[in-house]
């Protein structure tokens, strides 16, 4: 997450270029004549802005706006509703819908928990055992998420499923800006990698419905006081247990080694069988984790996902940071791939790419 600094404000704060619509919406929330700086946050292939505001009560809030007004009440809605439900996200402090200037936005101040990430944390251990002891607490948090029974999601939730629409769009989207627009395979008219893709999303359909947040992987988890906090959830989803859990495991901004990723897979389940709820998820009745196939096919699910992500803000986007990510997820799906029956069409594909 790499800051800029936009203005040490004082007494008289302007804000220049992009920025200048920024203290108007910000009065509307927290009194300017308290900032004393505001410093803008660059987050990832969001289009919302993130601003740190400083006040000369030595408090810090983080600031958000955005035009998407979907987006931002699906995040309130669903920030709010899981506070309520013990799950550690940042506090929403207060948030309004604003018109200003022939816009309508959205914004919301919220409780300003660092900008140290699990990703940027895990960089700095120096054994396995503390790696573990990270990744143990971010489990927790997953865990707790996935015992919320579905009857009582909020309503963004309540219309938002995992469907095989969804699957299928992920794979389209994997097979547009990966395959054709980072490697130059046209697929288009390959009815059999298609058709290995439709079961693909029919098994997935198979399993039970939890709390997904959909991107839970190491840079939208913040580390503050040595506490967990999950941000980014406004696209969460109902949807099988396993993709928030191949998201943080099989993440490649992480590339994790095999053996460690088996053996926090072993942690996940140990808290998951120990769970104090009859109901983990609504009506599932707990096995070891693992239906393996399931899991392998729902790690392929998510790493698809993220090289079309990569592609399309990498080359499309012109964000080319996203581009360093792509041969680790290429390792990653090649592993998983391989431990499946079937889909010859796509390991076909994928044997033959190199970056």
């Amino acid at each position: 997450m790499n800051n800029k600094i936009i203005s040490p404000l004082h007494t008289a704060p302007v804000v220049e270029g992009e920025d200048t619509d920024l203290l108007p919406l910000i009065s509307h929330l927290l009194p300017c004549k308290e900032i004393t700086d505001i410093i803008a946050i660059k987050k990832g292939g969001s289009d919302r802005s993130f601003y740190r505001i400083k006040t000369d009560k030595n408090k810090s809030y983080i600031f958000q706006k955005t035009v998407n007004m979907g987006e931002f009440r699906d995040y309130i809605d669903i920030g709010l509703f899981l506070k309520e439900k013990g799950i550690s996200v940042p506090q929403i402090i207060d948030f309004k819908e604003i018109e200003y200037e022939e816009n309508i936005y959205g914004i919301a101040l919220m409780e300003d928990c660092g900008d140290d990430s699990l990703y940027n944390r895990l960089h700095k251990c120096k054994d396995e055992r503390e790696i573990v002891d990270l990744y143990s607490k971010v489990l927790d948090e997953l865990i707790k998420m996935q015992q919320i029974p579905p009857s009582e999601f909020p309503s963004p939730l309540q219309a938002r499923k995992f469907d095989k629409e969804h699957y299928r769009w992920e794979t389209e989207y994997f097979r547009k800006n990966s395959l054709q627009v980072c490697f130059g395979i046209n697929t288009e008219e390959d009815k059999v990698l298609k058709g290995e893709f439709e079961s693909l999303a029919e098994s997935l359909l198979e399993e039970p419905l939890f709390f997904v947040h959909r991107d839970f992987q190491s840079q939208n988890i913040l580390i503050k006081d040595e506490k967990i906090y999950i941000i980014d959830f406004q696209s969460a989803r109902q949807g099988n247990r396993y993709y928030d859990l191949v998201s943080l495991l099989w993440d490649p901004y992480m590339n994790m080694e095999e053996p460690l990723q088996k053996k926090l897979v072993g942690v996940y389940e140990n808290k998951f069988l120990s769970s104090p709820s009859e109901e983990v998820g609504g009506s599932y009745s707990l096995s070891p984790c693992c239906n393996p196939d399931i899991f392998f096919r729902t790690g392929c699910q998510r790493l698809m996902q993220a090289l079309g992500a990569y592609g399309n803000l990498g080359i499309n986007q012109k964000k080319e940071v996203f581009l360093q990510y792509i041969p680790p997820a290429l390792i990653q799906l090649k592993r998983l791939l391989y431990k499946m029956k079937g889909f010859d069409r796509l390991k076909g594909y994928i044997s033959g790419l190199s970056v």
